[in-house]
């Protein structure tokens, strides 16, 4: 083996290594651990009375207007990865519209999905745990399994009563592990539909 193909191949296994130990998160796809705290805040206020300005305060990434989704919703949205036209880690945070007694647009926040896709089913896994363990479900969390979904439903007292439901979707987008977590809370008796929203 002449000195020339020991150089090459040394410098090849050098950057497959540092590829290897470099940080495992897509790029364009924010540190899980950053929507942490906000999704404690989230849970902390009255649900309901989210409007898009405090969510927009709220939230760690910078959301824009996604549109509306007639007849009587408005969505923002954070895309941080797409490609080929799919949202491989992204937010979406949709609110319910009405009219105040002054003829003013008022919005309430309804549910929000967050997308992450990974390199490997257990980096999947492990965002999920780190997203679940910020909403200390109730010790009513009630989980139903289906084939490629989990939904946990449960009650919340404070600072006000509502129910919440969590849908938890997992597909496979450009050969990555995607997860499609998908949070709504409503009042107490009307529970939110786990129905994934896109």
């Amino acid at each position: 083996m002449t000195a020339f193909t020991v150089i090459a191949t040394s410098l090849s296994l050098s950057a497959y290594l540092l590829a290897q130990s470099g940080p495992s998160r897509l790029e364009g796809c924010s540190d899980p651990a950053t929507l942490v705290p906000a999704l404690k805040a989230l849970r902390s206020r009255k649900w309901a009375n989210l409007s898009v300005e405090k969510v927009e305060g709220l939230w760690p990434l910078s959301l824009r207007g996604g549109g509306s989704c007639e007849p009587h919703c408005v969505f923002i949205v954070n895309d941080g990865r797409v490609i080929s036209d799919a949202i491989e880690c992204g937010e979406s945070f949709h609110f319910h519209t009405s009219q105040s007694i002054d003829g003013s647009l008022q919005t309430q926040l309804e549910s929000f999905v967050i997308k992450y896709s990974t390199r490997t089913r257990k980096d999947r896994d492990a965002v999920e745990r780190t997203l679940i363990r910020a909403l200390h479900m109730g010790g009513d969390a009630k989980e139903d399994n289906f084939d490629h979904t989990r939904d946990f439903t449960w009650t919340e007292d404070e600072p006000e009563r509502h129910v919440c439901g969590l849908h938890l979707q997992y597909e496979r987008v450009n050969n990555r592990w995607l997860l499609i977590f998908d949070l709504a809370c409503g009042p107490d008796g009307r529970p939110p539909n786990l129905k994934m929203r896109r």
